[in-house]
């Protein structure tokens, strides 16, 4: 039998997660642009087989998701621009600014 120490816990991901997550990794690799209008919330209950009622859930954090998946967009596009010109140690810097703030929004604030 493996020590505890060789398991690591299950999180739960909602539909409306899953949701924006492909979102933002259709932001990441370029398929999706900023100003770019999605498909109608109908439109991906069908694609994705999602329930109605996590798409809502999903479309309804949009707008406040909207500024953080620009934001997204934009260093991506940073990132990208750094490495065409050759300035490895600015892509660098900016994939660790990156990362940061990744991991900071995502720990919840328990004060």
């Amino acid at each position: 039998m493996t020590g505890e120490a060789d398991w690591e816990p299950v999180r739960r991901v909602r539909a409306h997660e899953q949701v924006l997550a492909q979102i933002e990794q259709k932001i990441l690799d370029g398929s999706l642009r900023p100003g770019q209008k999605l498909p109608s919330e109908r439109e991906l209950v069908t694609v994705l087989g999602a329930v109605e009622a996590e798409m809502a859930a999903a479309f309804a954090r949009l707008p406040d998701w909207h500024s953080t998946a620009h934001s997204l967009a934009t260093e991506h596009e940073n990132i990208l621009r750094a490495i065409e010109k050759g300035d490895d140690d600015r892509a660098a810097e900016l994939v660790a600014d990156h990362i940061t703030r990744f991991y900071q929004d995502s720990i919840p604030n328990n004060s």
